[in-house]
């Protein structure tokens, strides 16, 4: 059953023809790394992982219970992205907001024959590290959510207002 999940959630990201290598490599080492927040409220994003659970057809088993993945974070992630966008220049199915977030990330060189060549399962987990312990930079480079300019040590922000601040930055990109 937990293959069957995790199949689930690779659909949700690699629907058919997209993005045109496999990933199954990579989508497996996000799914065994348990995503955890260090800053208020990101836990919210946890939640968020885990609801995508209850979308699956066999919700009642117990493994459910368990911690949320940084998977399943980052695909629920990708779909609150995409309703940000909707009905602008910038909408898009979710899927396509997950591929941006693993560019920003370092993470969309990660095919499954990459990873292999380049022992991507360290390379992979110290990237989520990064992540995790908010050791990127002032302005998020290293992060899902980089910004040209803030004047906020986005370390230090919760991944919601990173995401809305990201959002509000990529349409004023239009603008300029």
């Amino acid at each position: 059953m937990r293959e069957e999940y995790f199949n689930w959630l690779y659909s949700l990201v690699c629907p058919k023809g997209y993005p045109g290598s496999s990933y199954f490599f990579l989508l497996k080492a996000l799914h065994r790394k348990e995503f955890y927040s260090l800053v208020p409220n990101d836990d919210n994003r946890g939640e968020d992982g885990k609801a995508l659970r209850y979308q699956f057809e066999y919700s009642e088993i117990p493994w459910f219970k368990g911690p949320c993945t940084m998977l399943e974070m980052l695909v629920a992630l990708s779909d609150r992205l995409g309703q940000q966008f909707v009905d602008t220049q910038f909408d898009r199915p979710a899927h396509m907001w997950f591929w941006e977030m693993m560019e920003n990330l370092g993470l969309k060189d990660f095919t499954d024959e990459q990873f292999v060549r380049s022992n991507g399962e360290s390379i992979v987990d110290n990237i989520l590290d990064t992540l995790l312990e908010r050791t990127y930079d002032f302005h998020g480079n290293g992060g899902i959510f980089p910004l040209n300019c803030t004047d906020v040590d986005q370390r230090n922000v919760e991944i919601w207002y990173q995401m809305a601040r990201y959002s509000l930055e990529k349409m004023n990109e239009i603008n300029v």
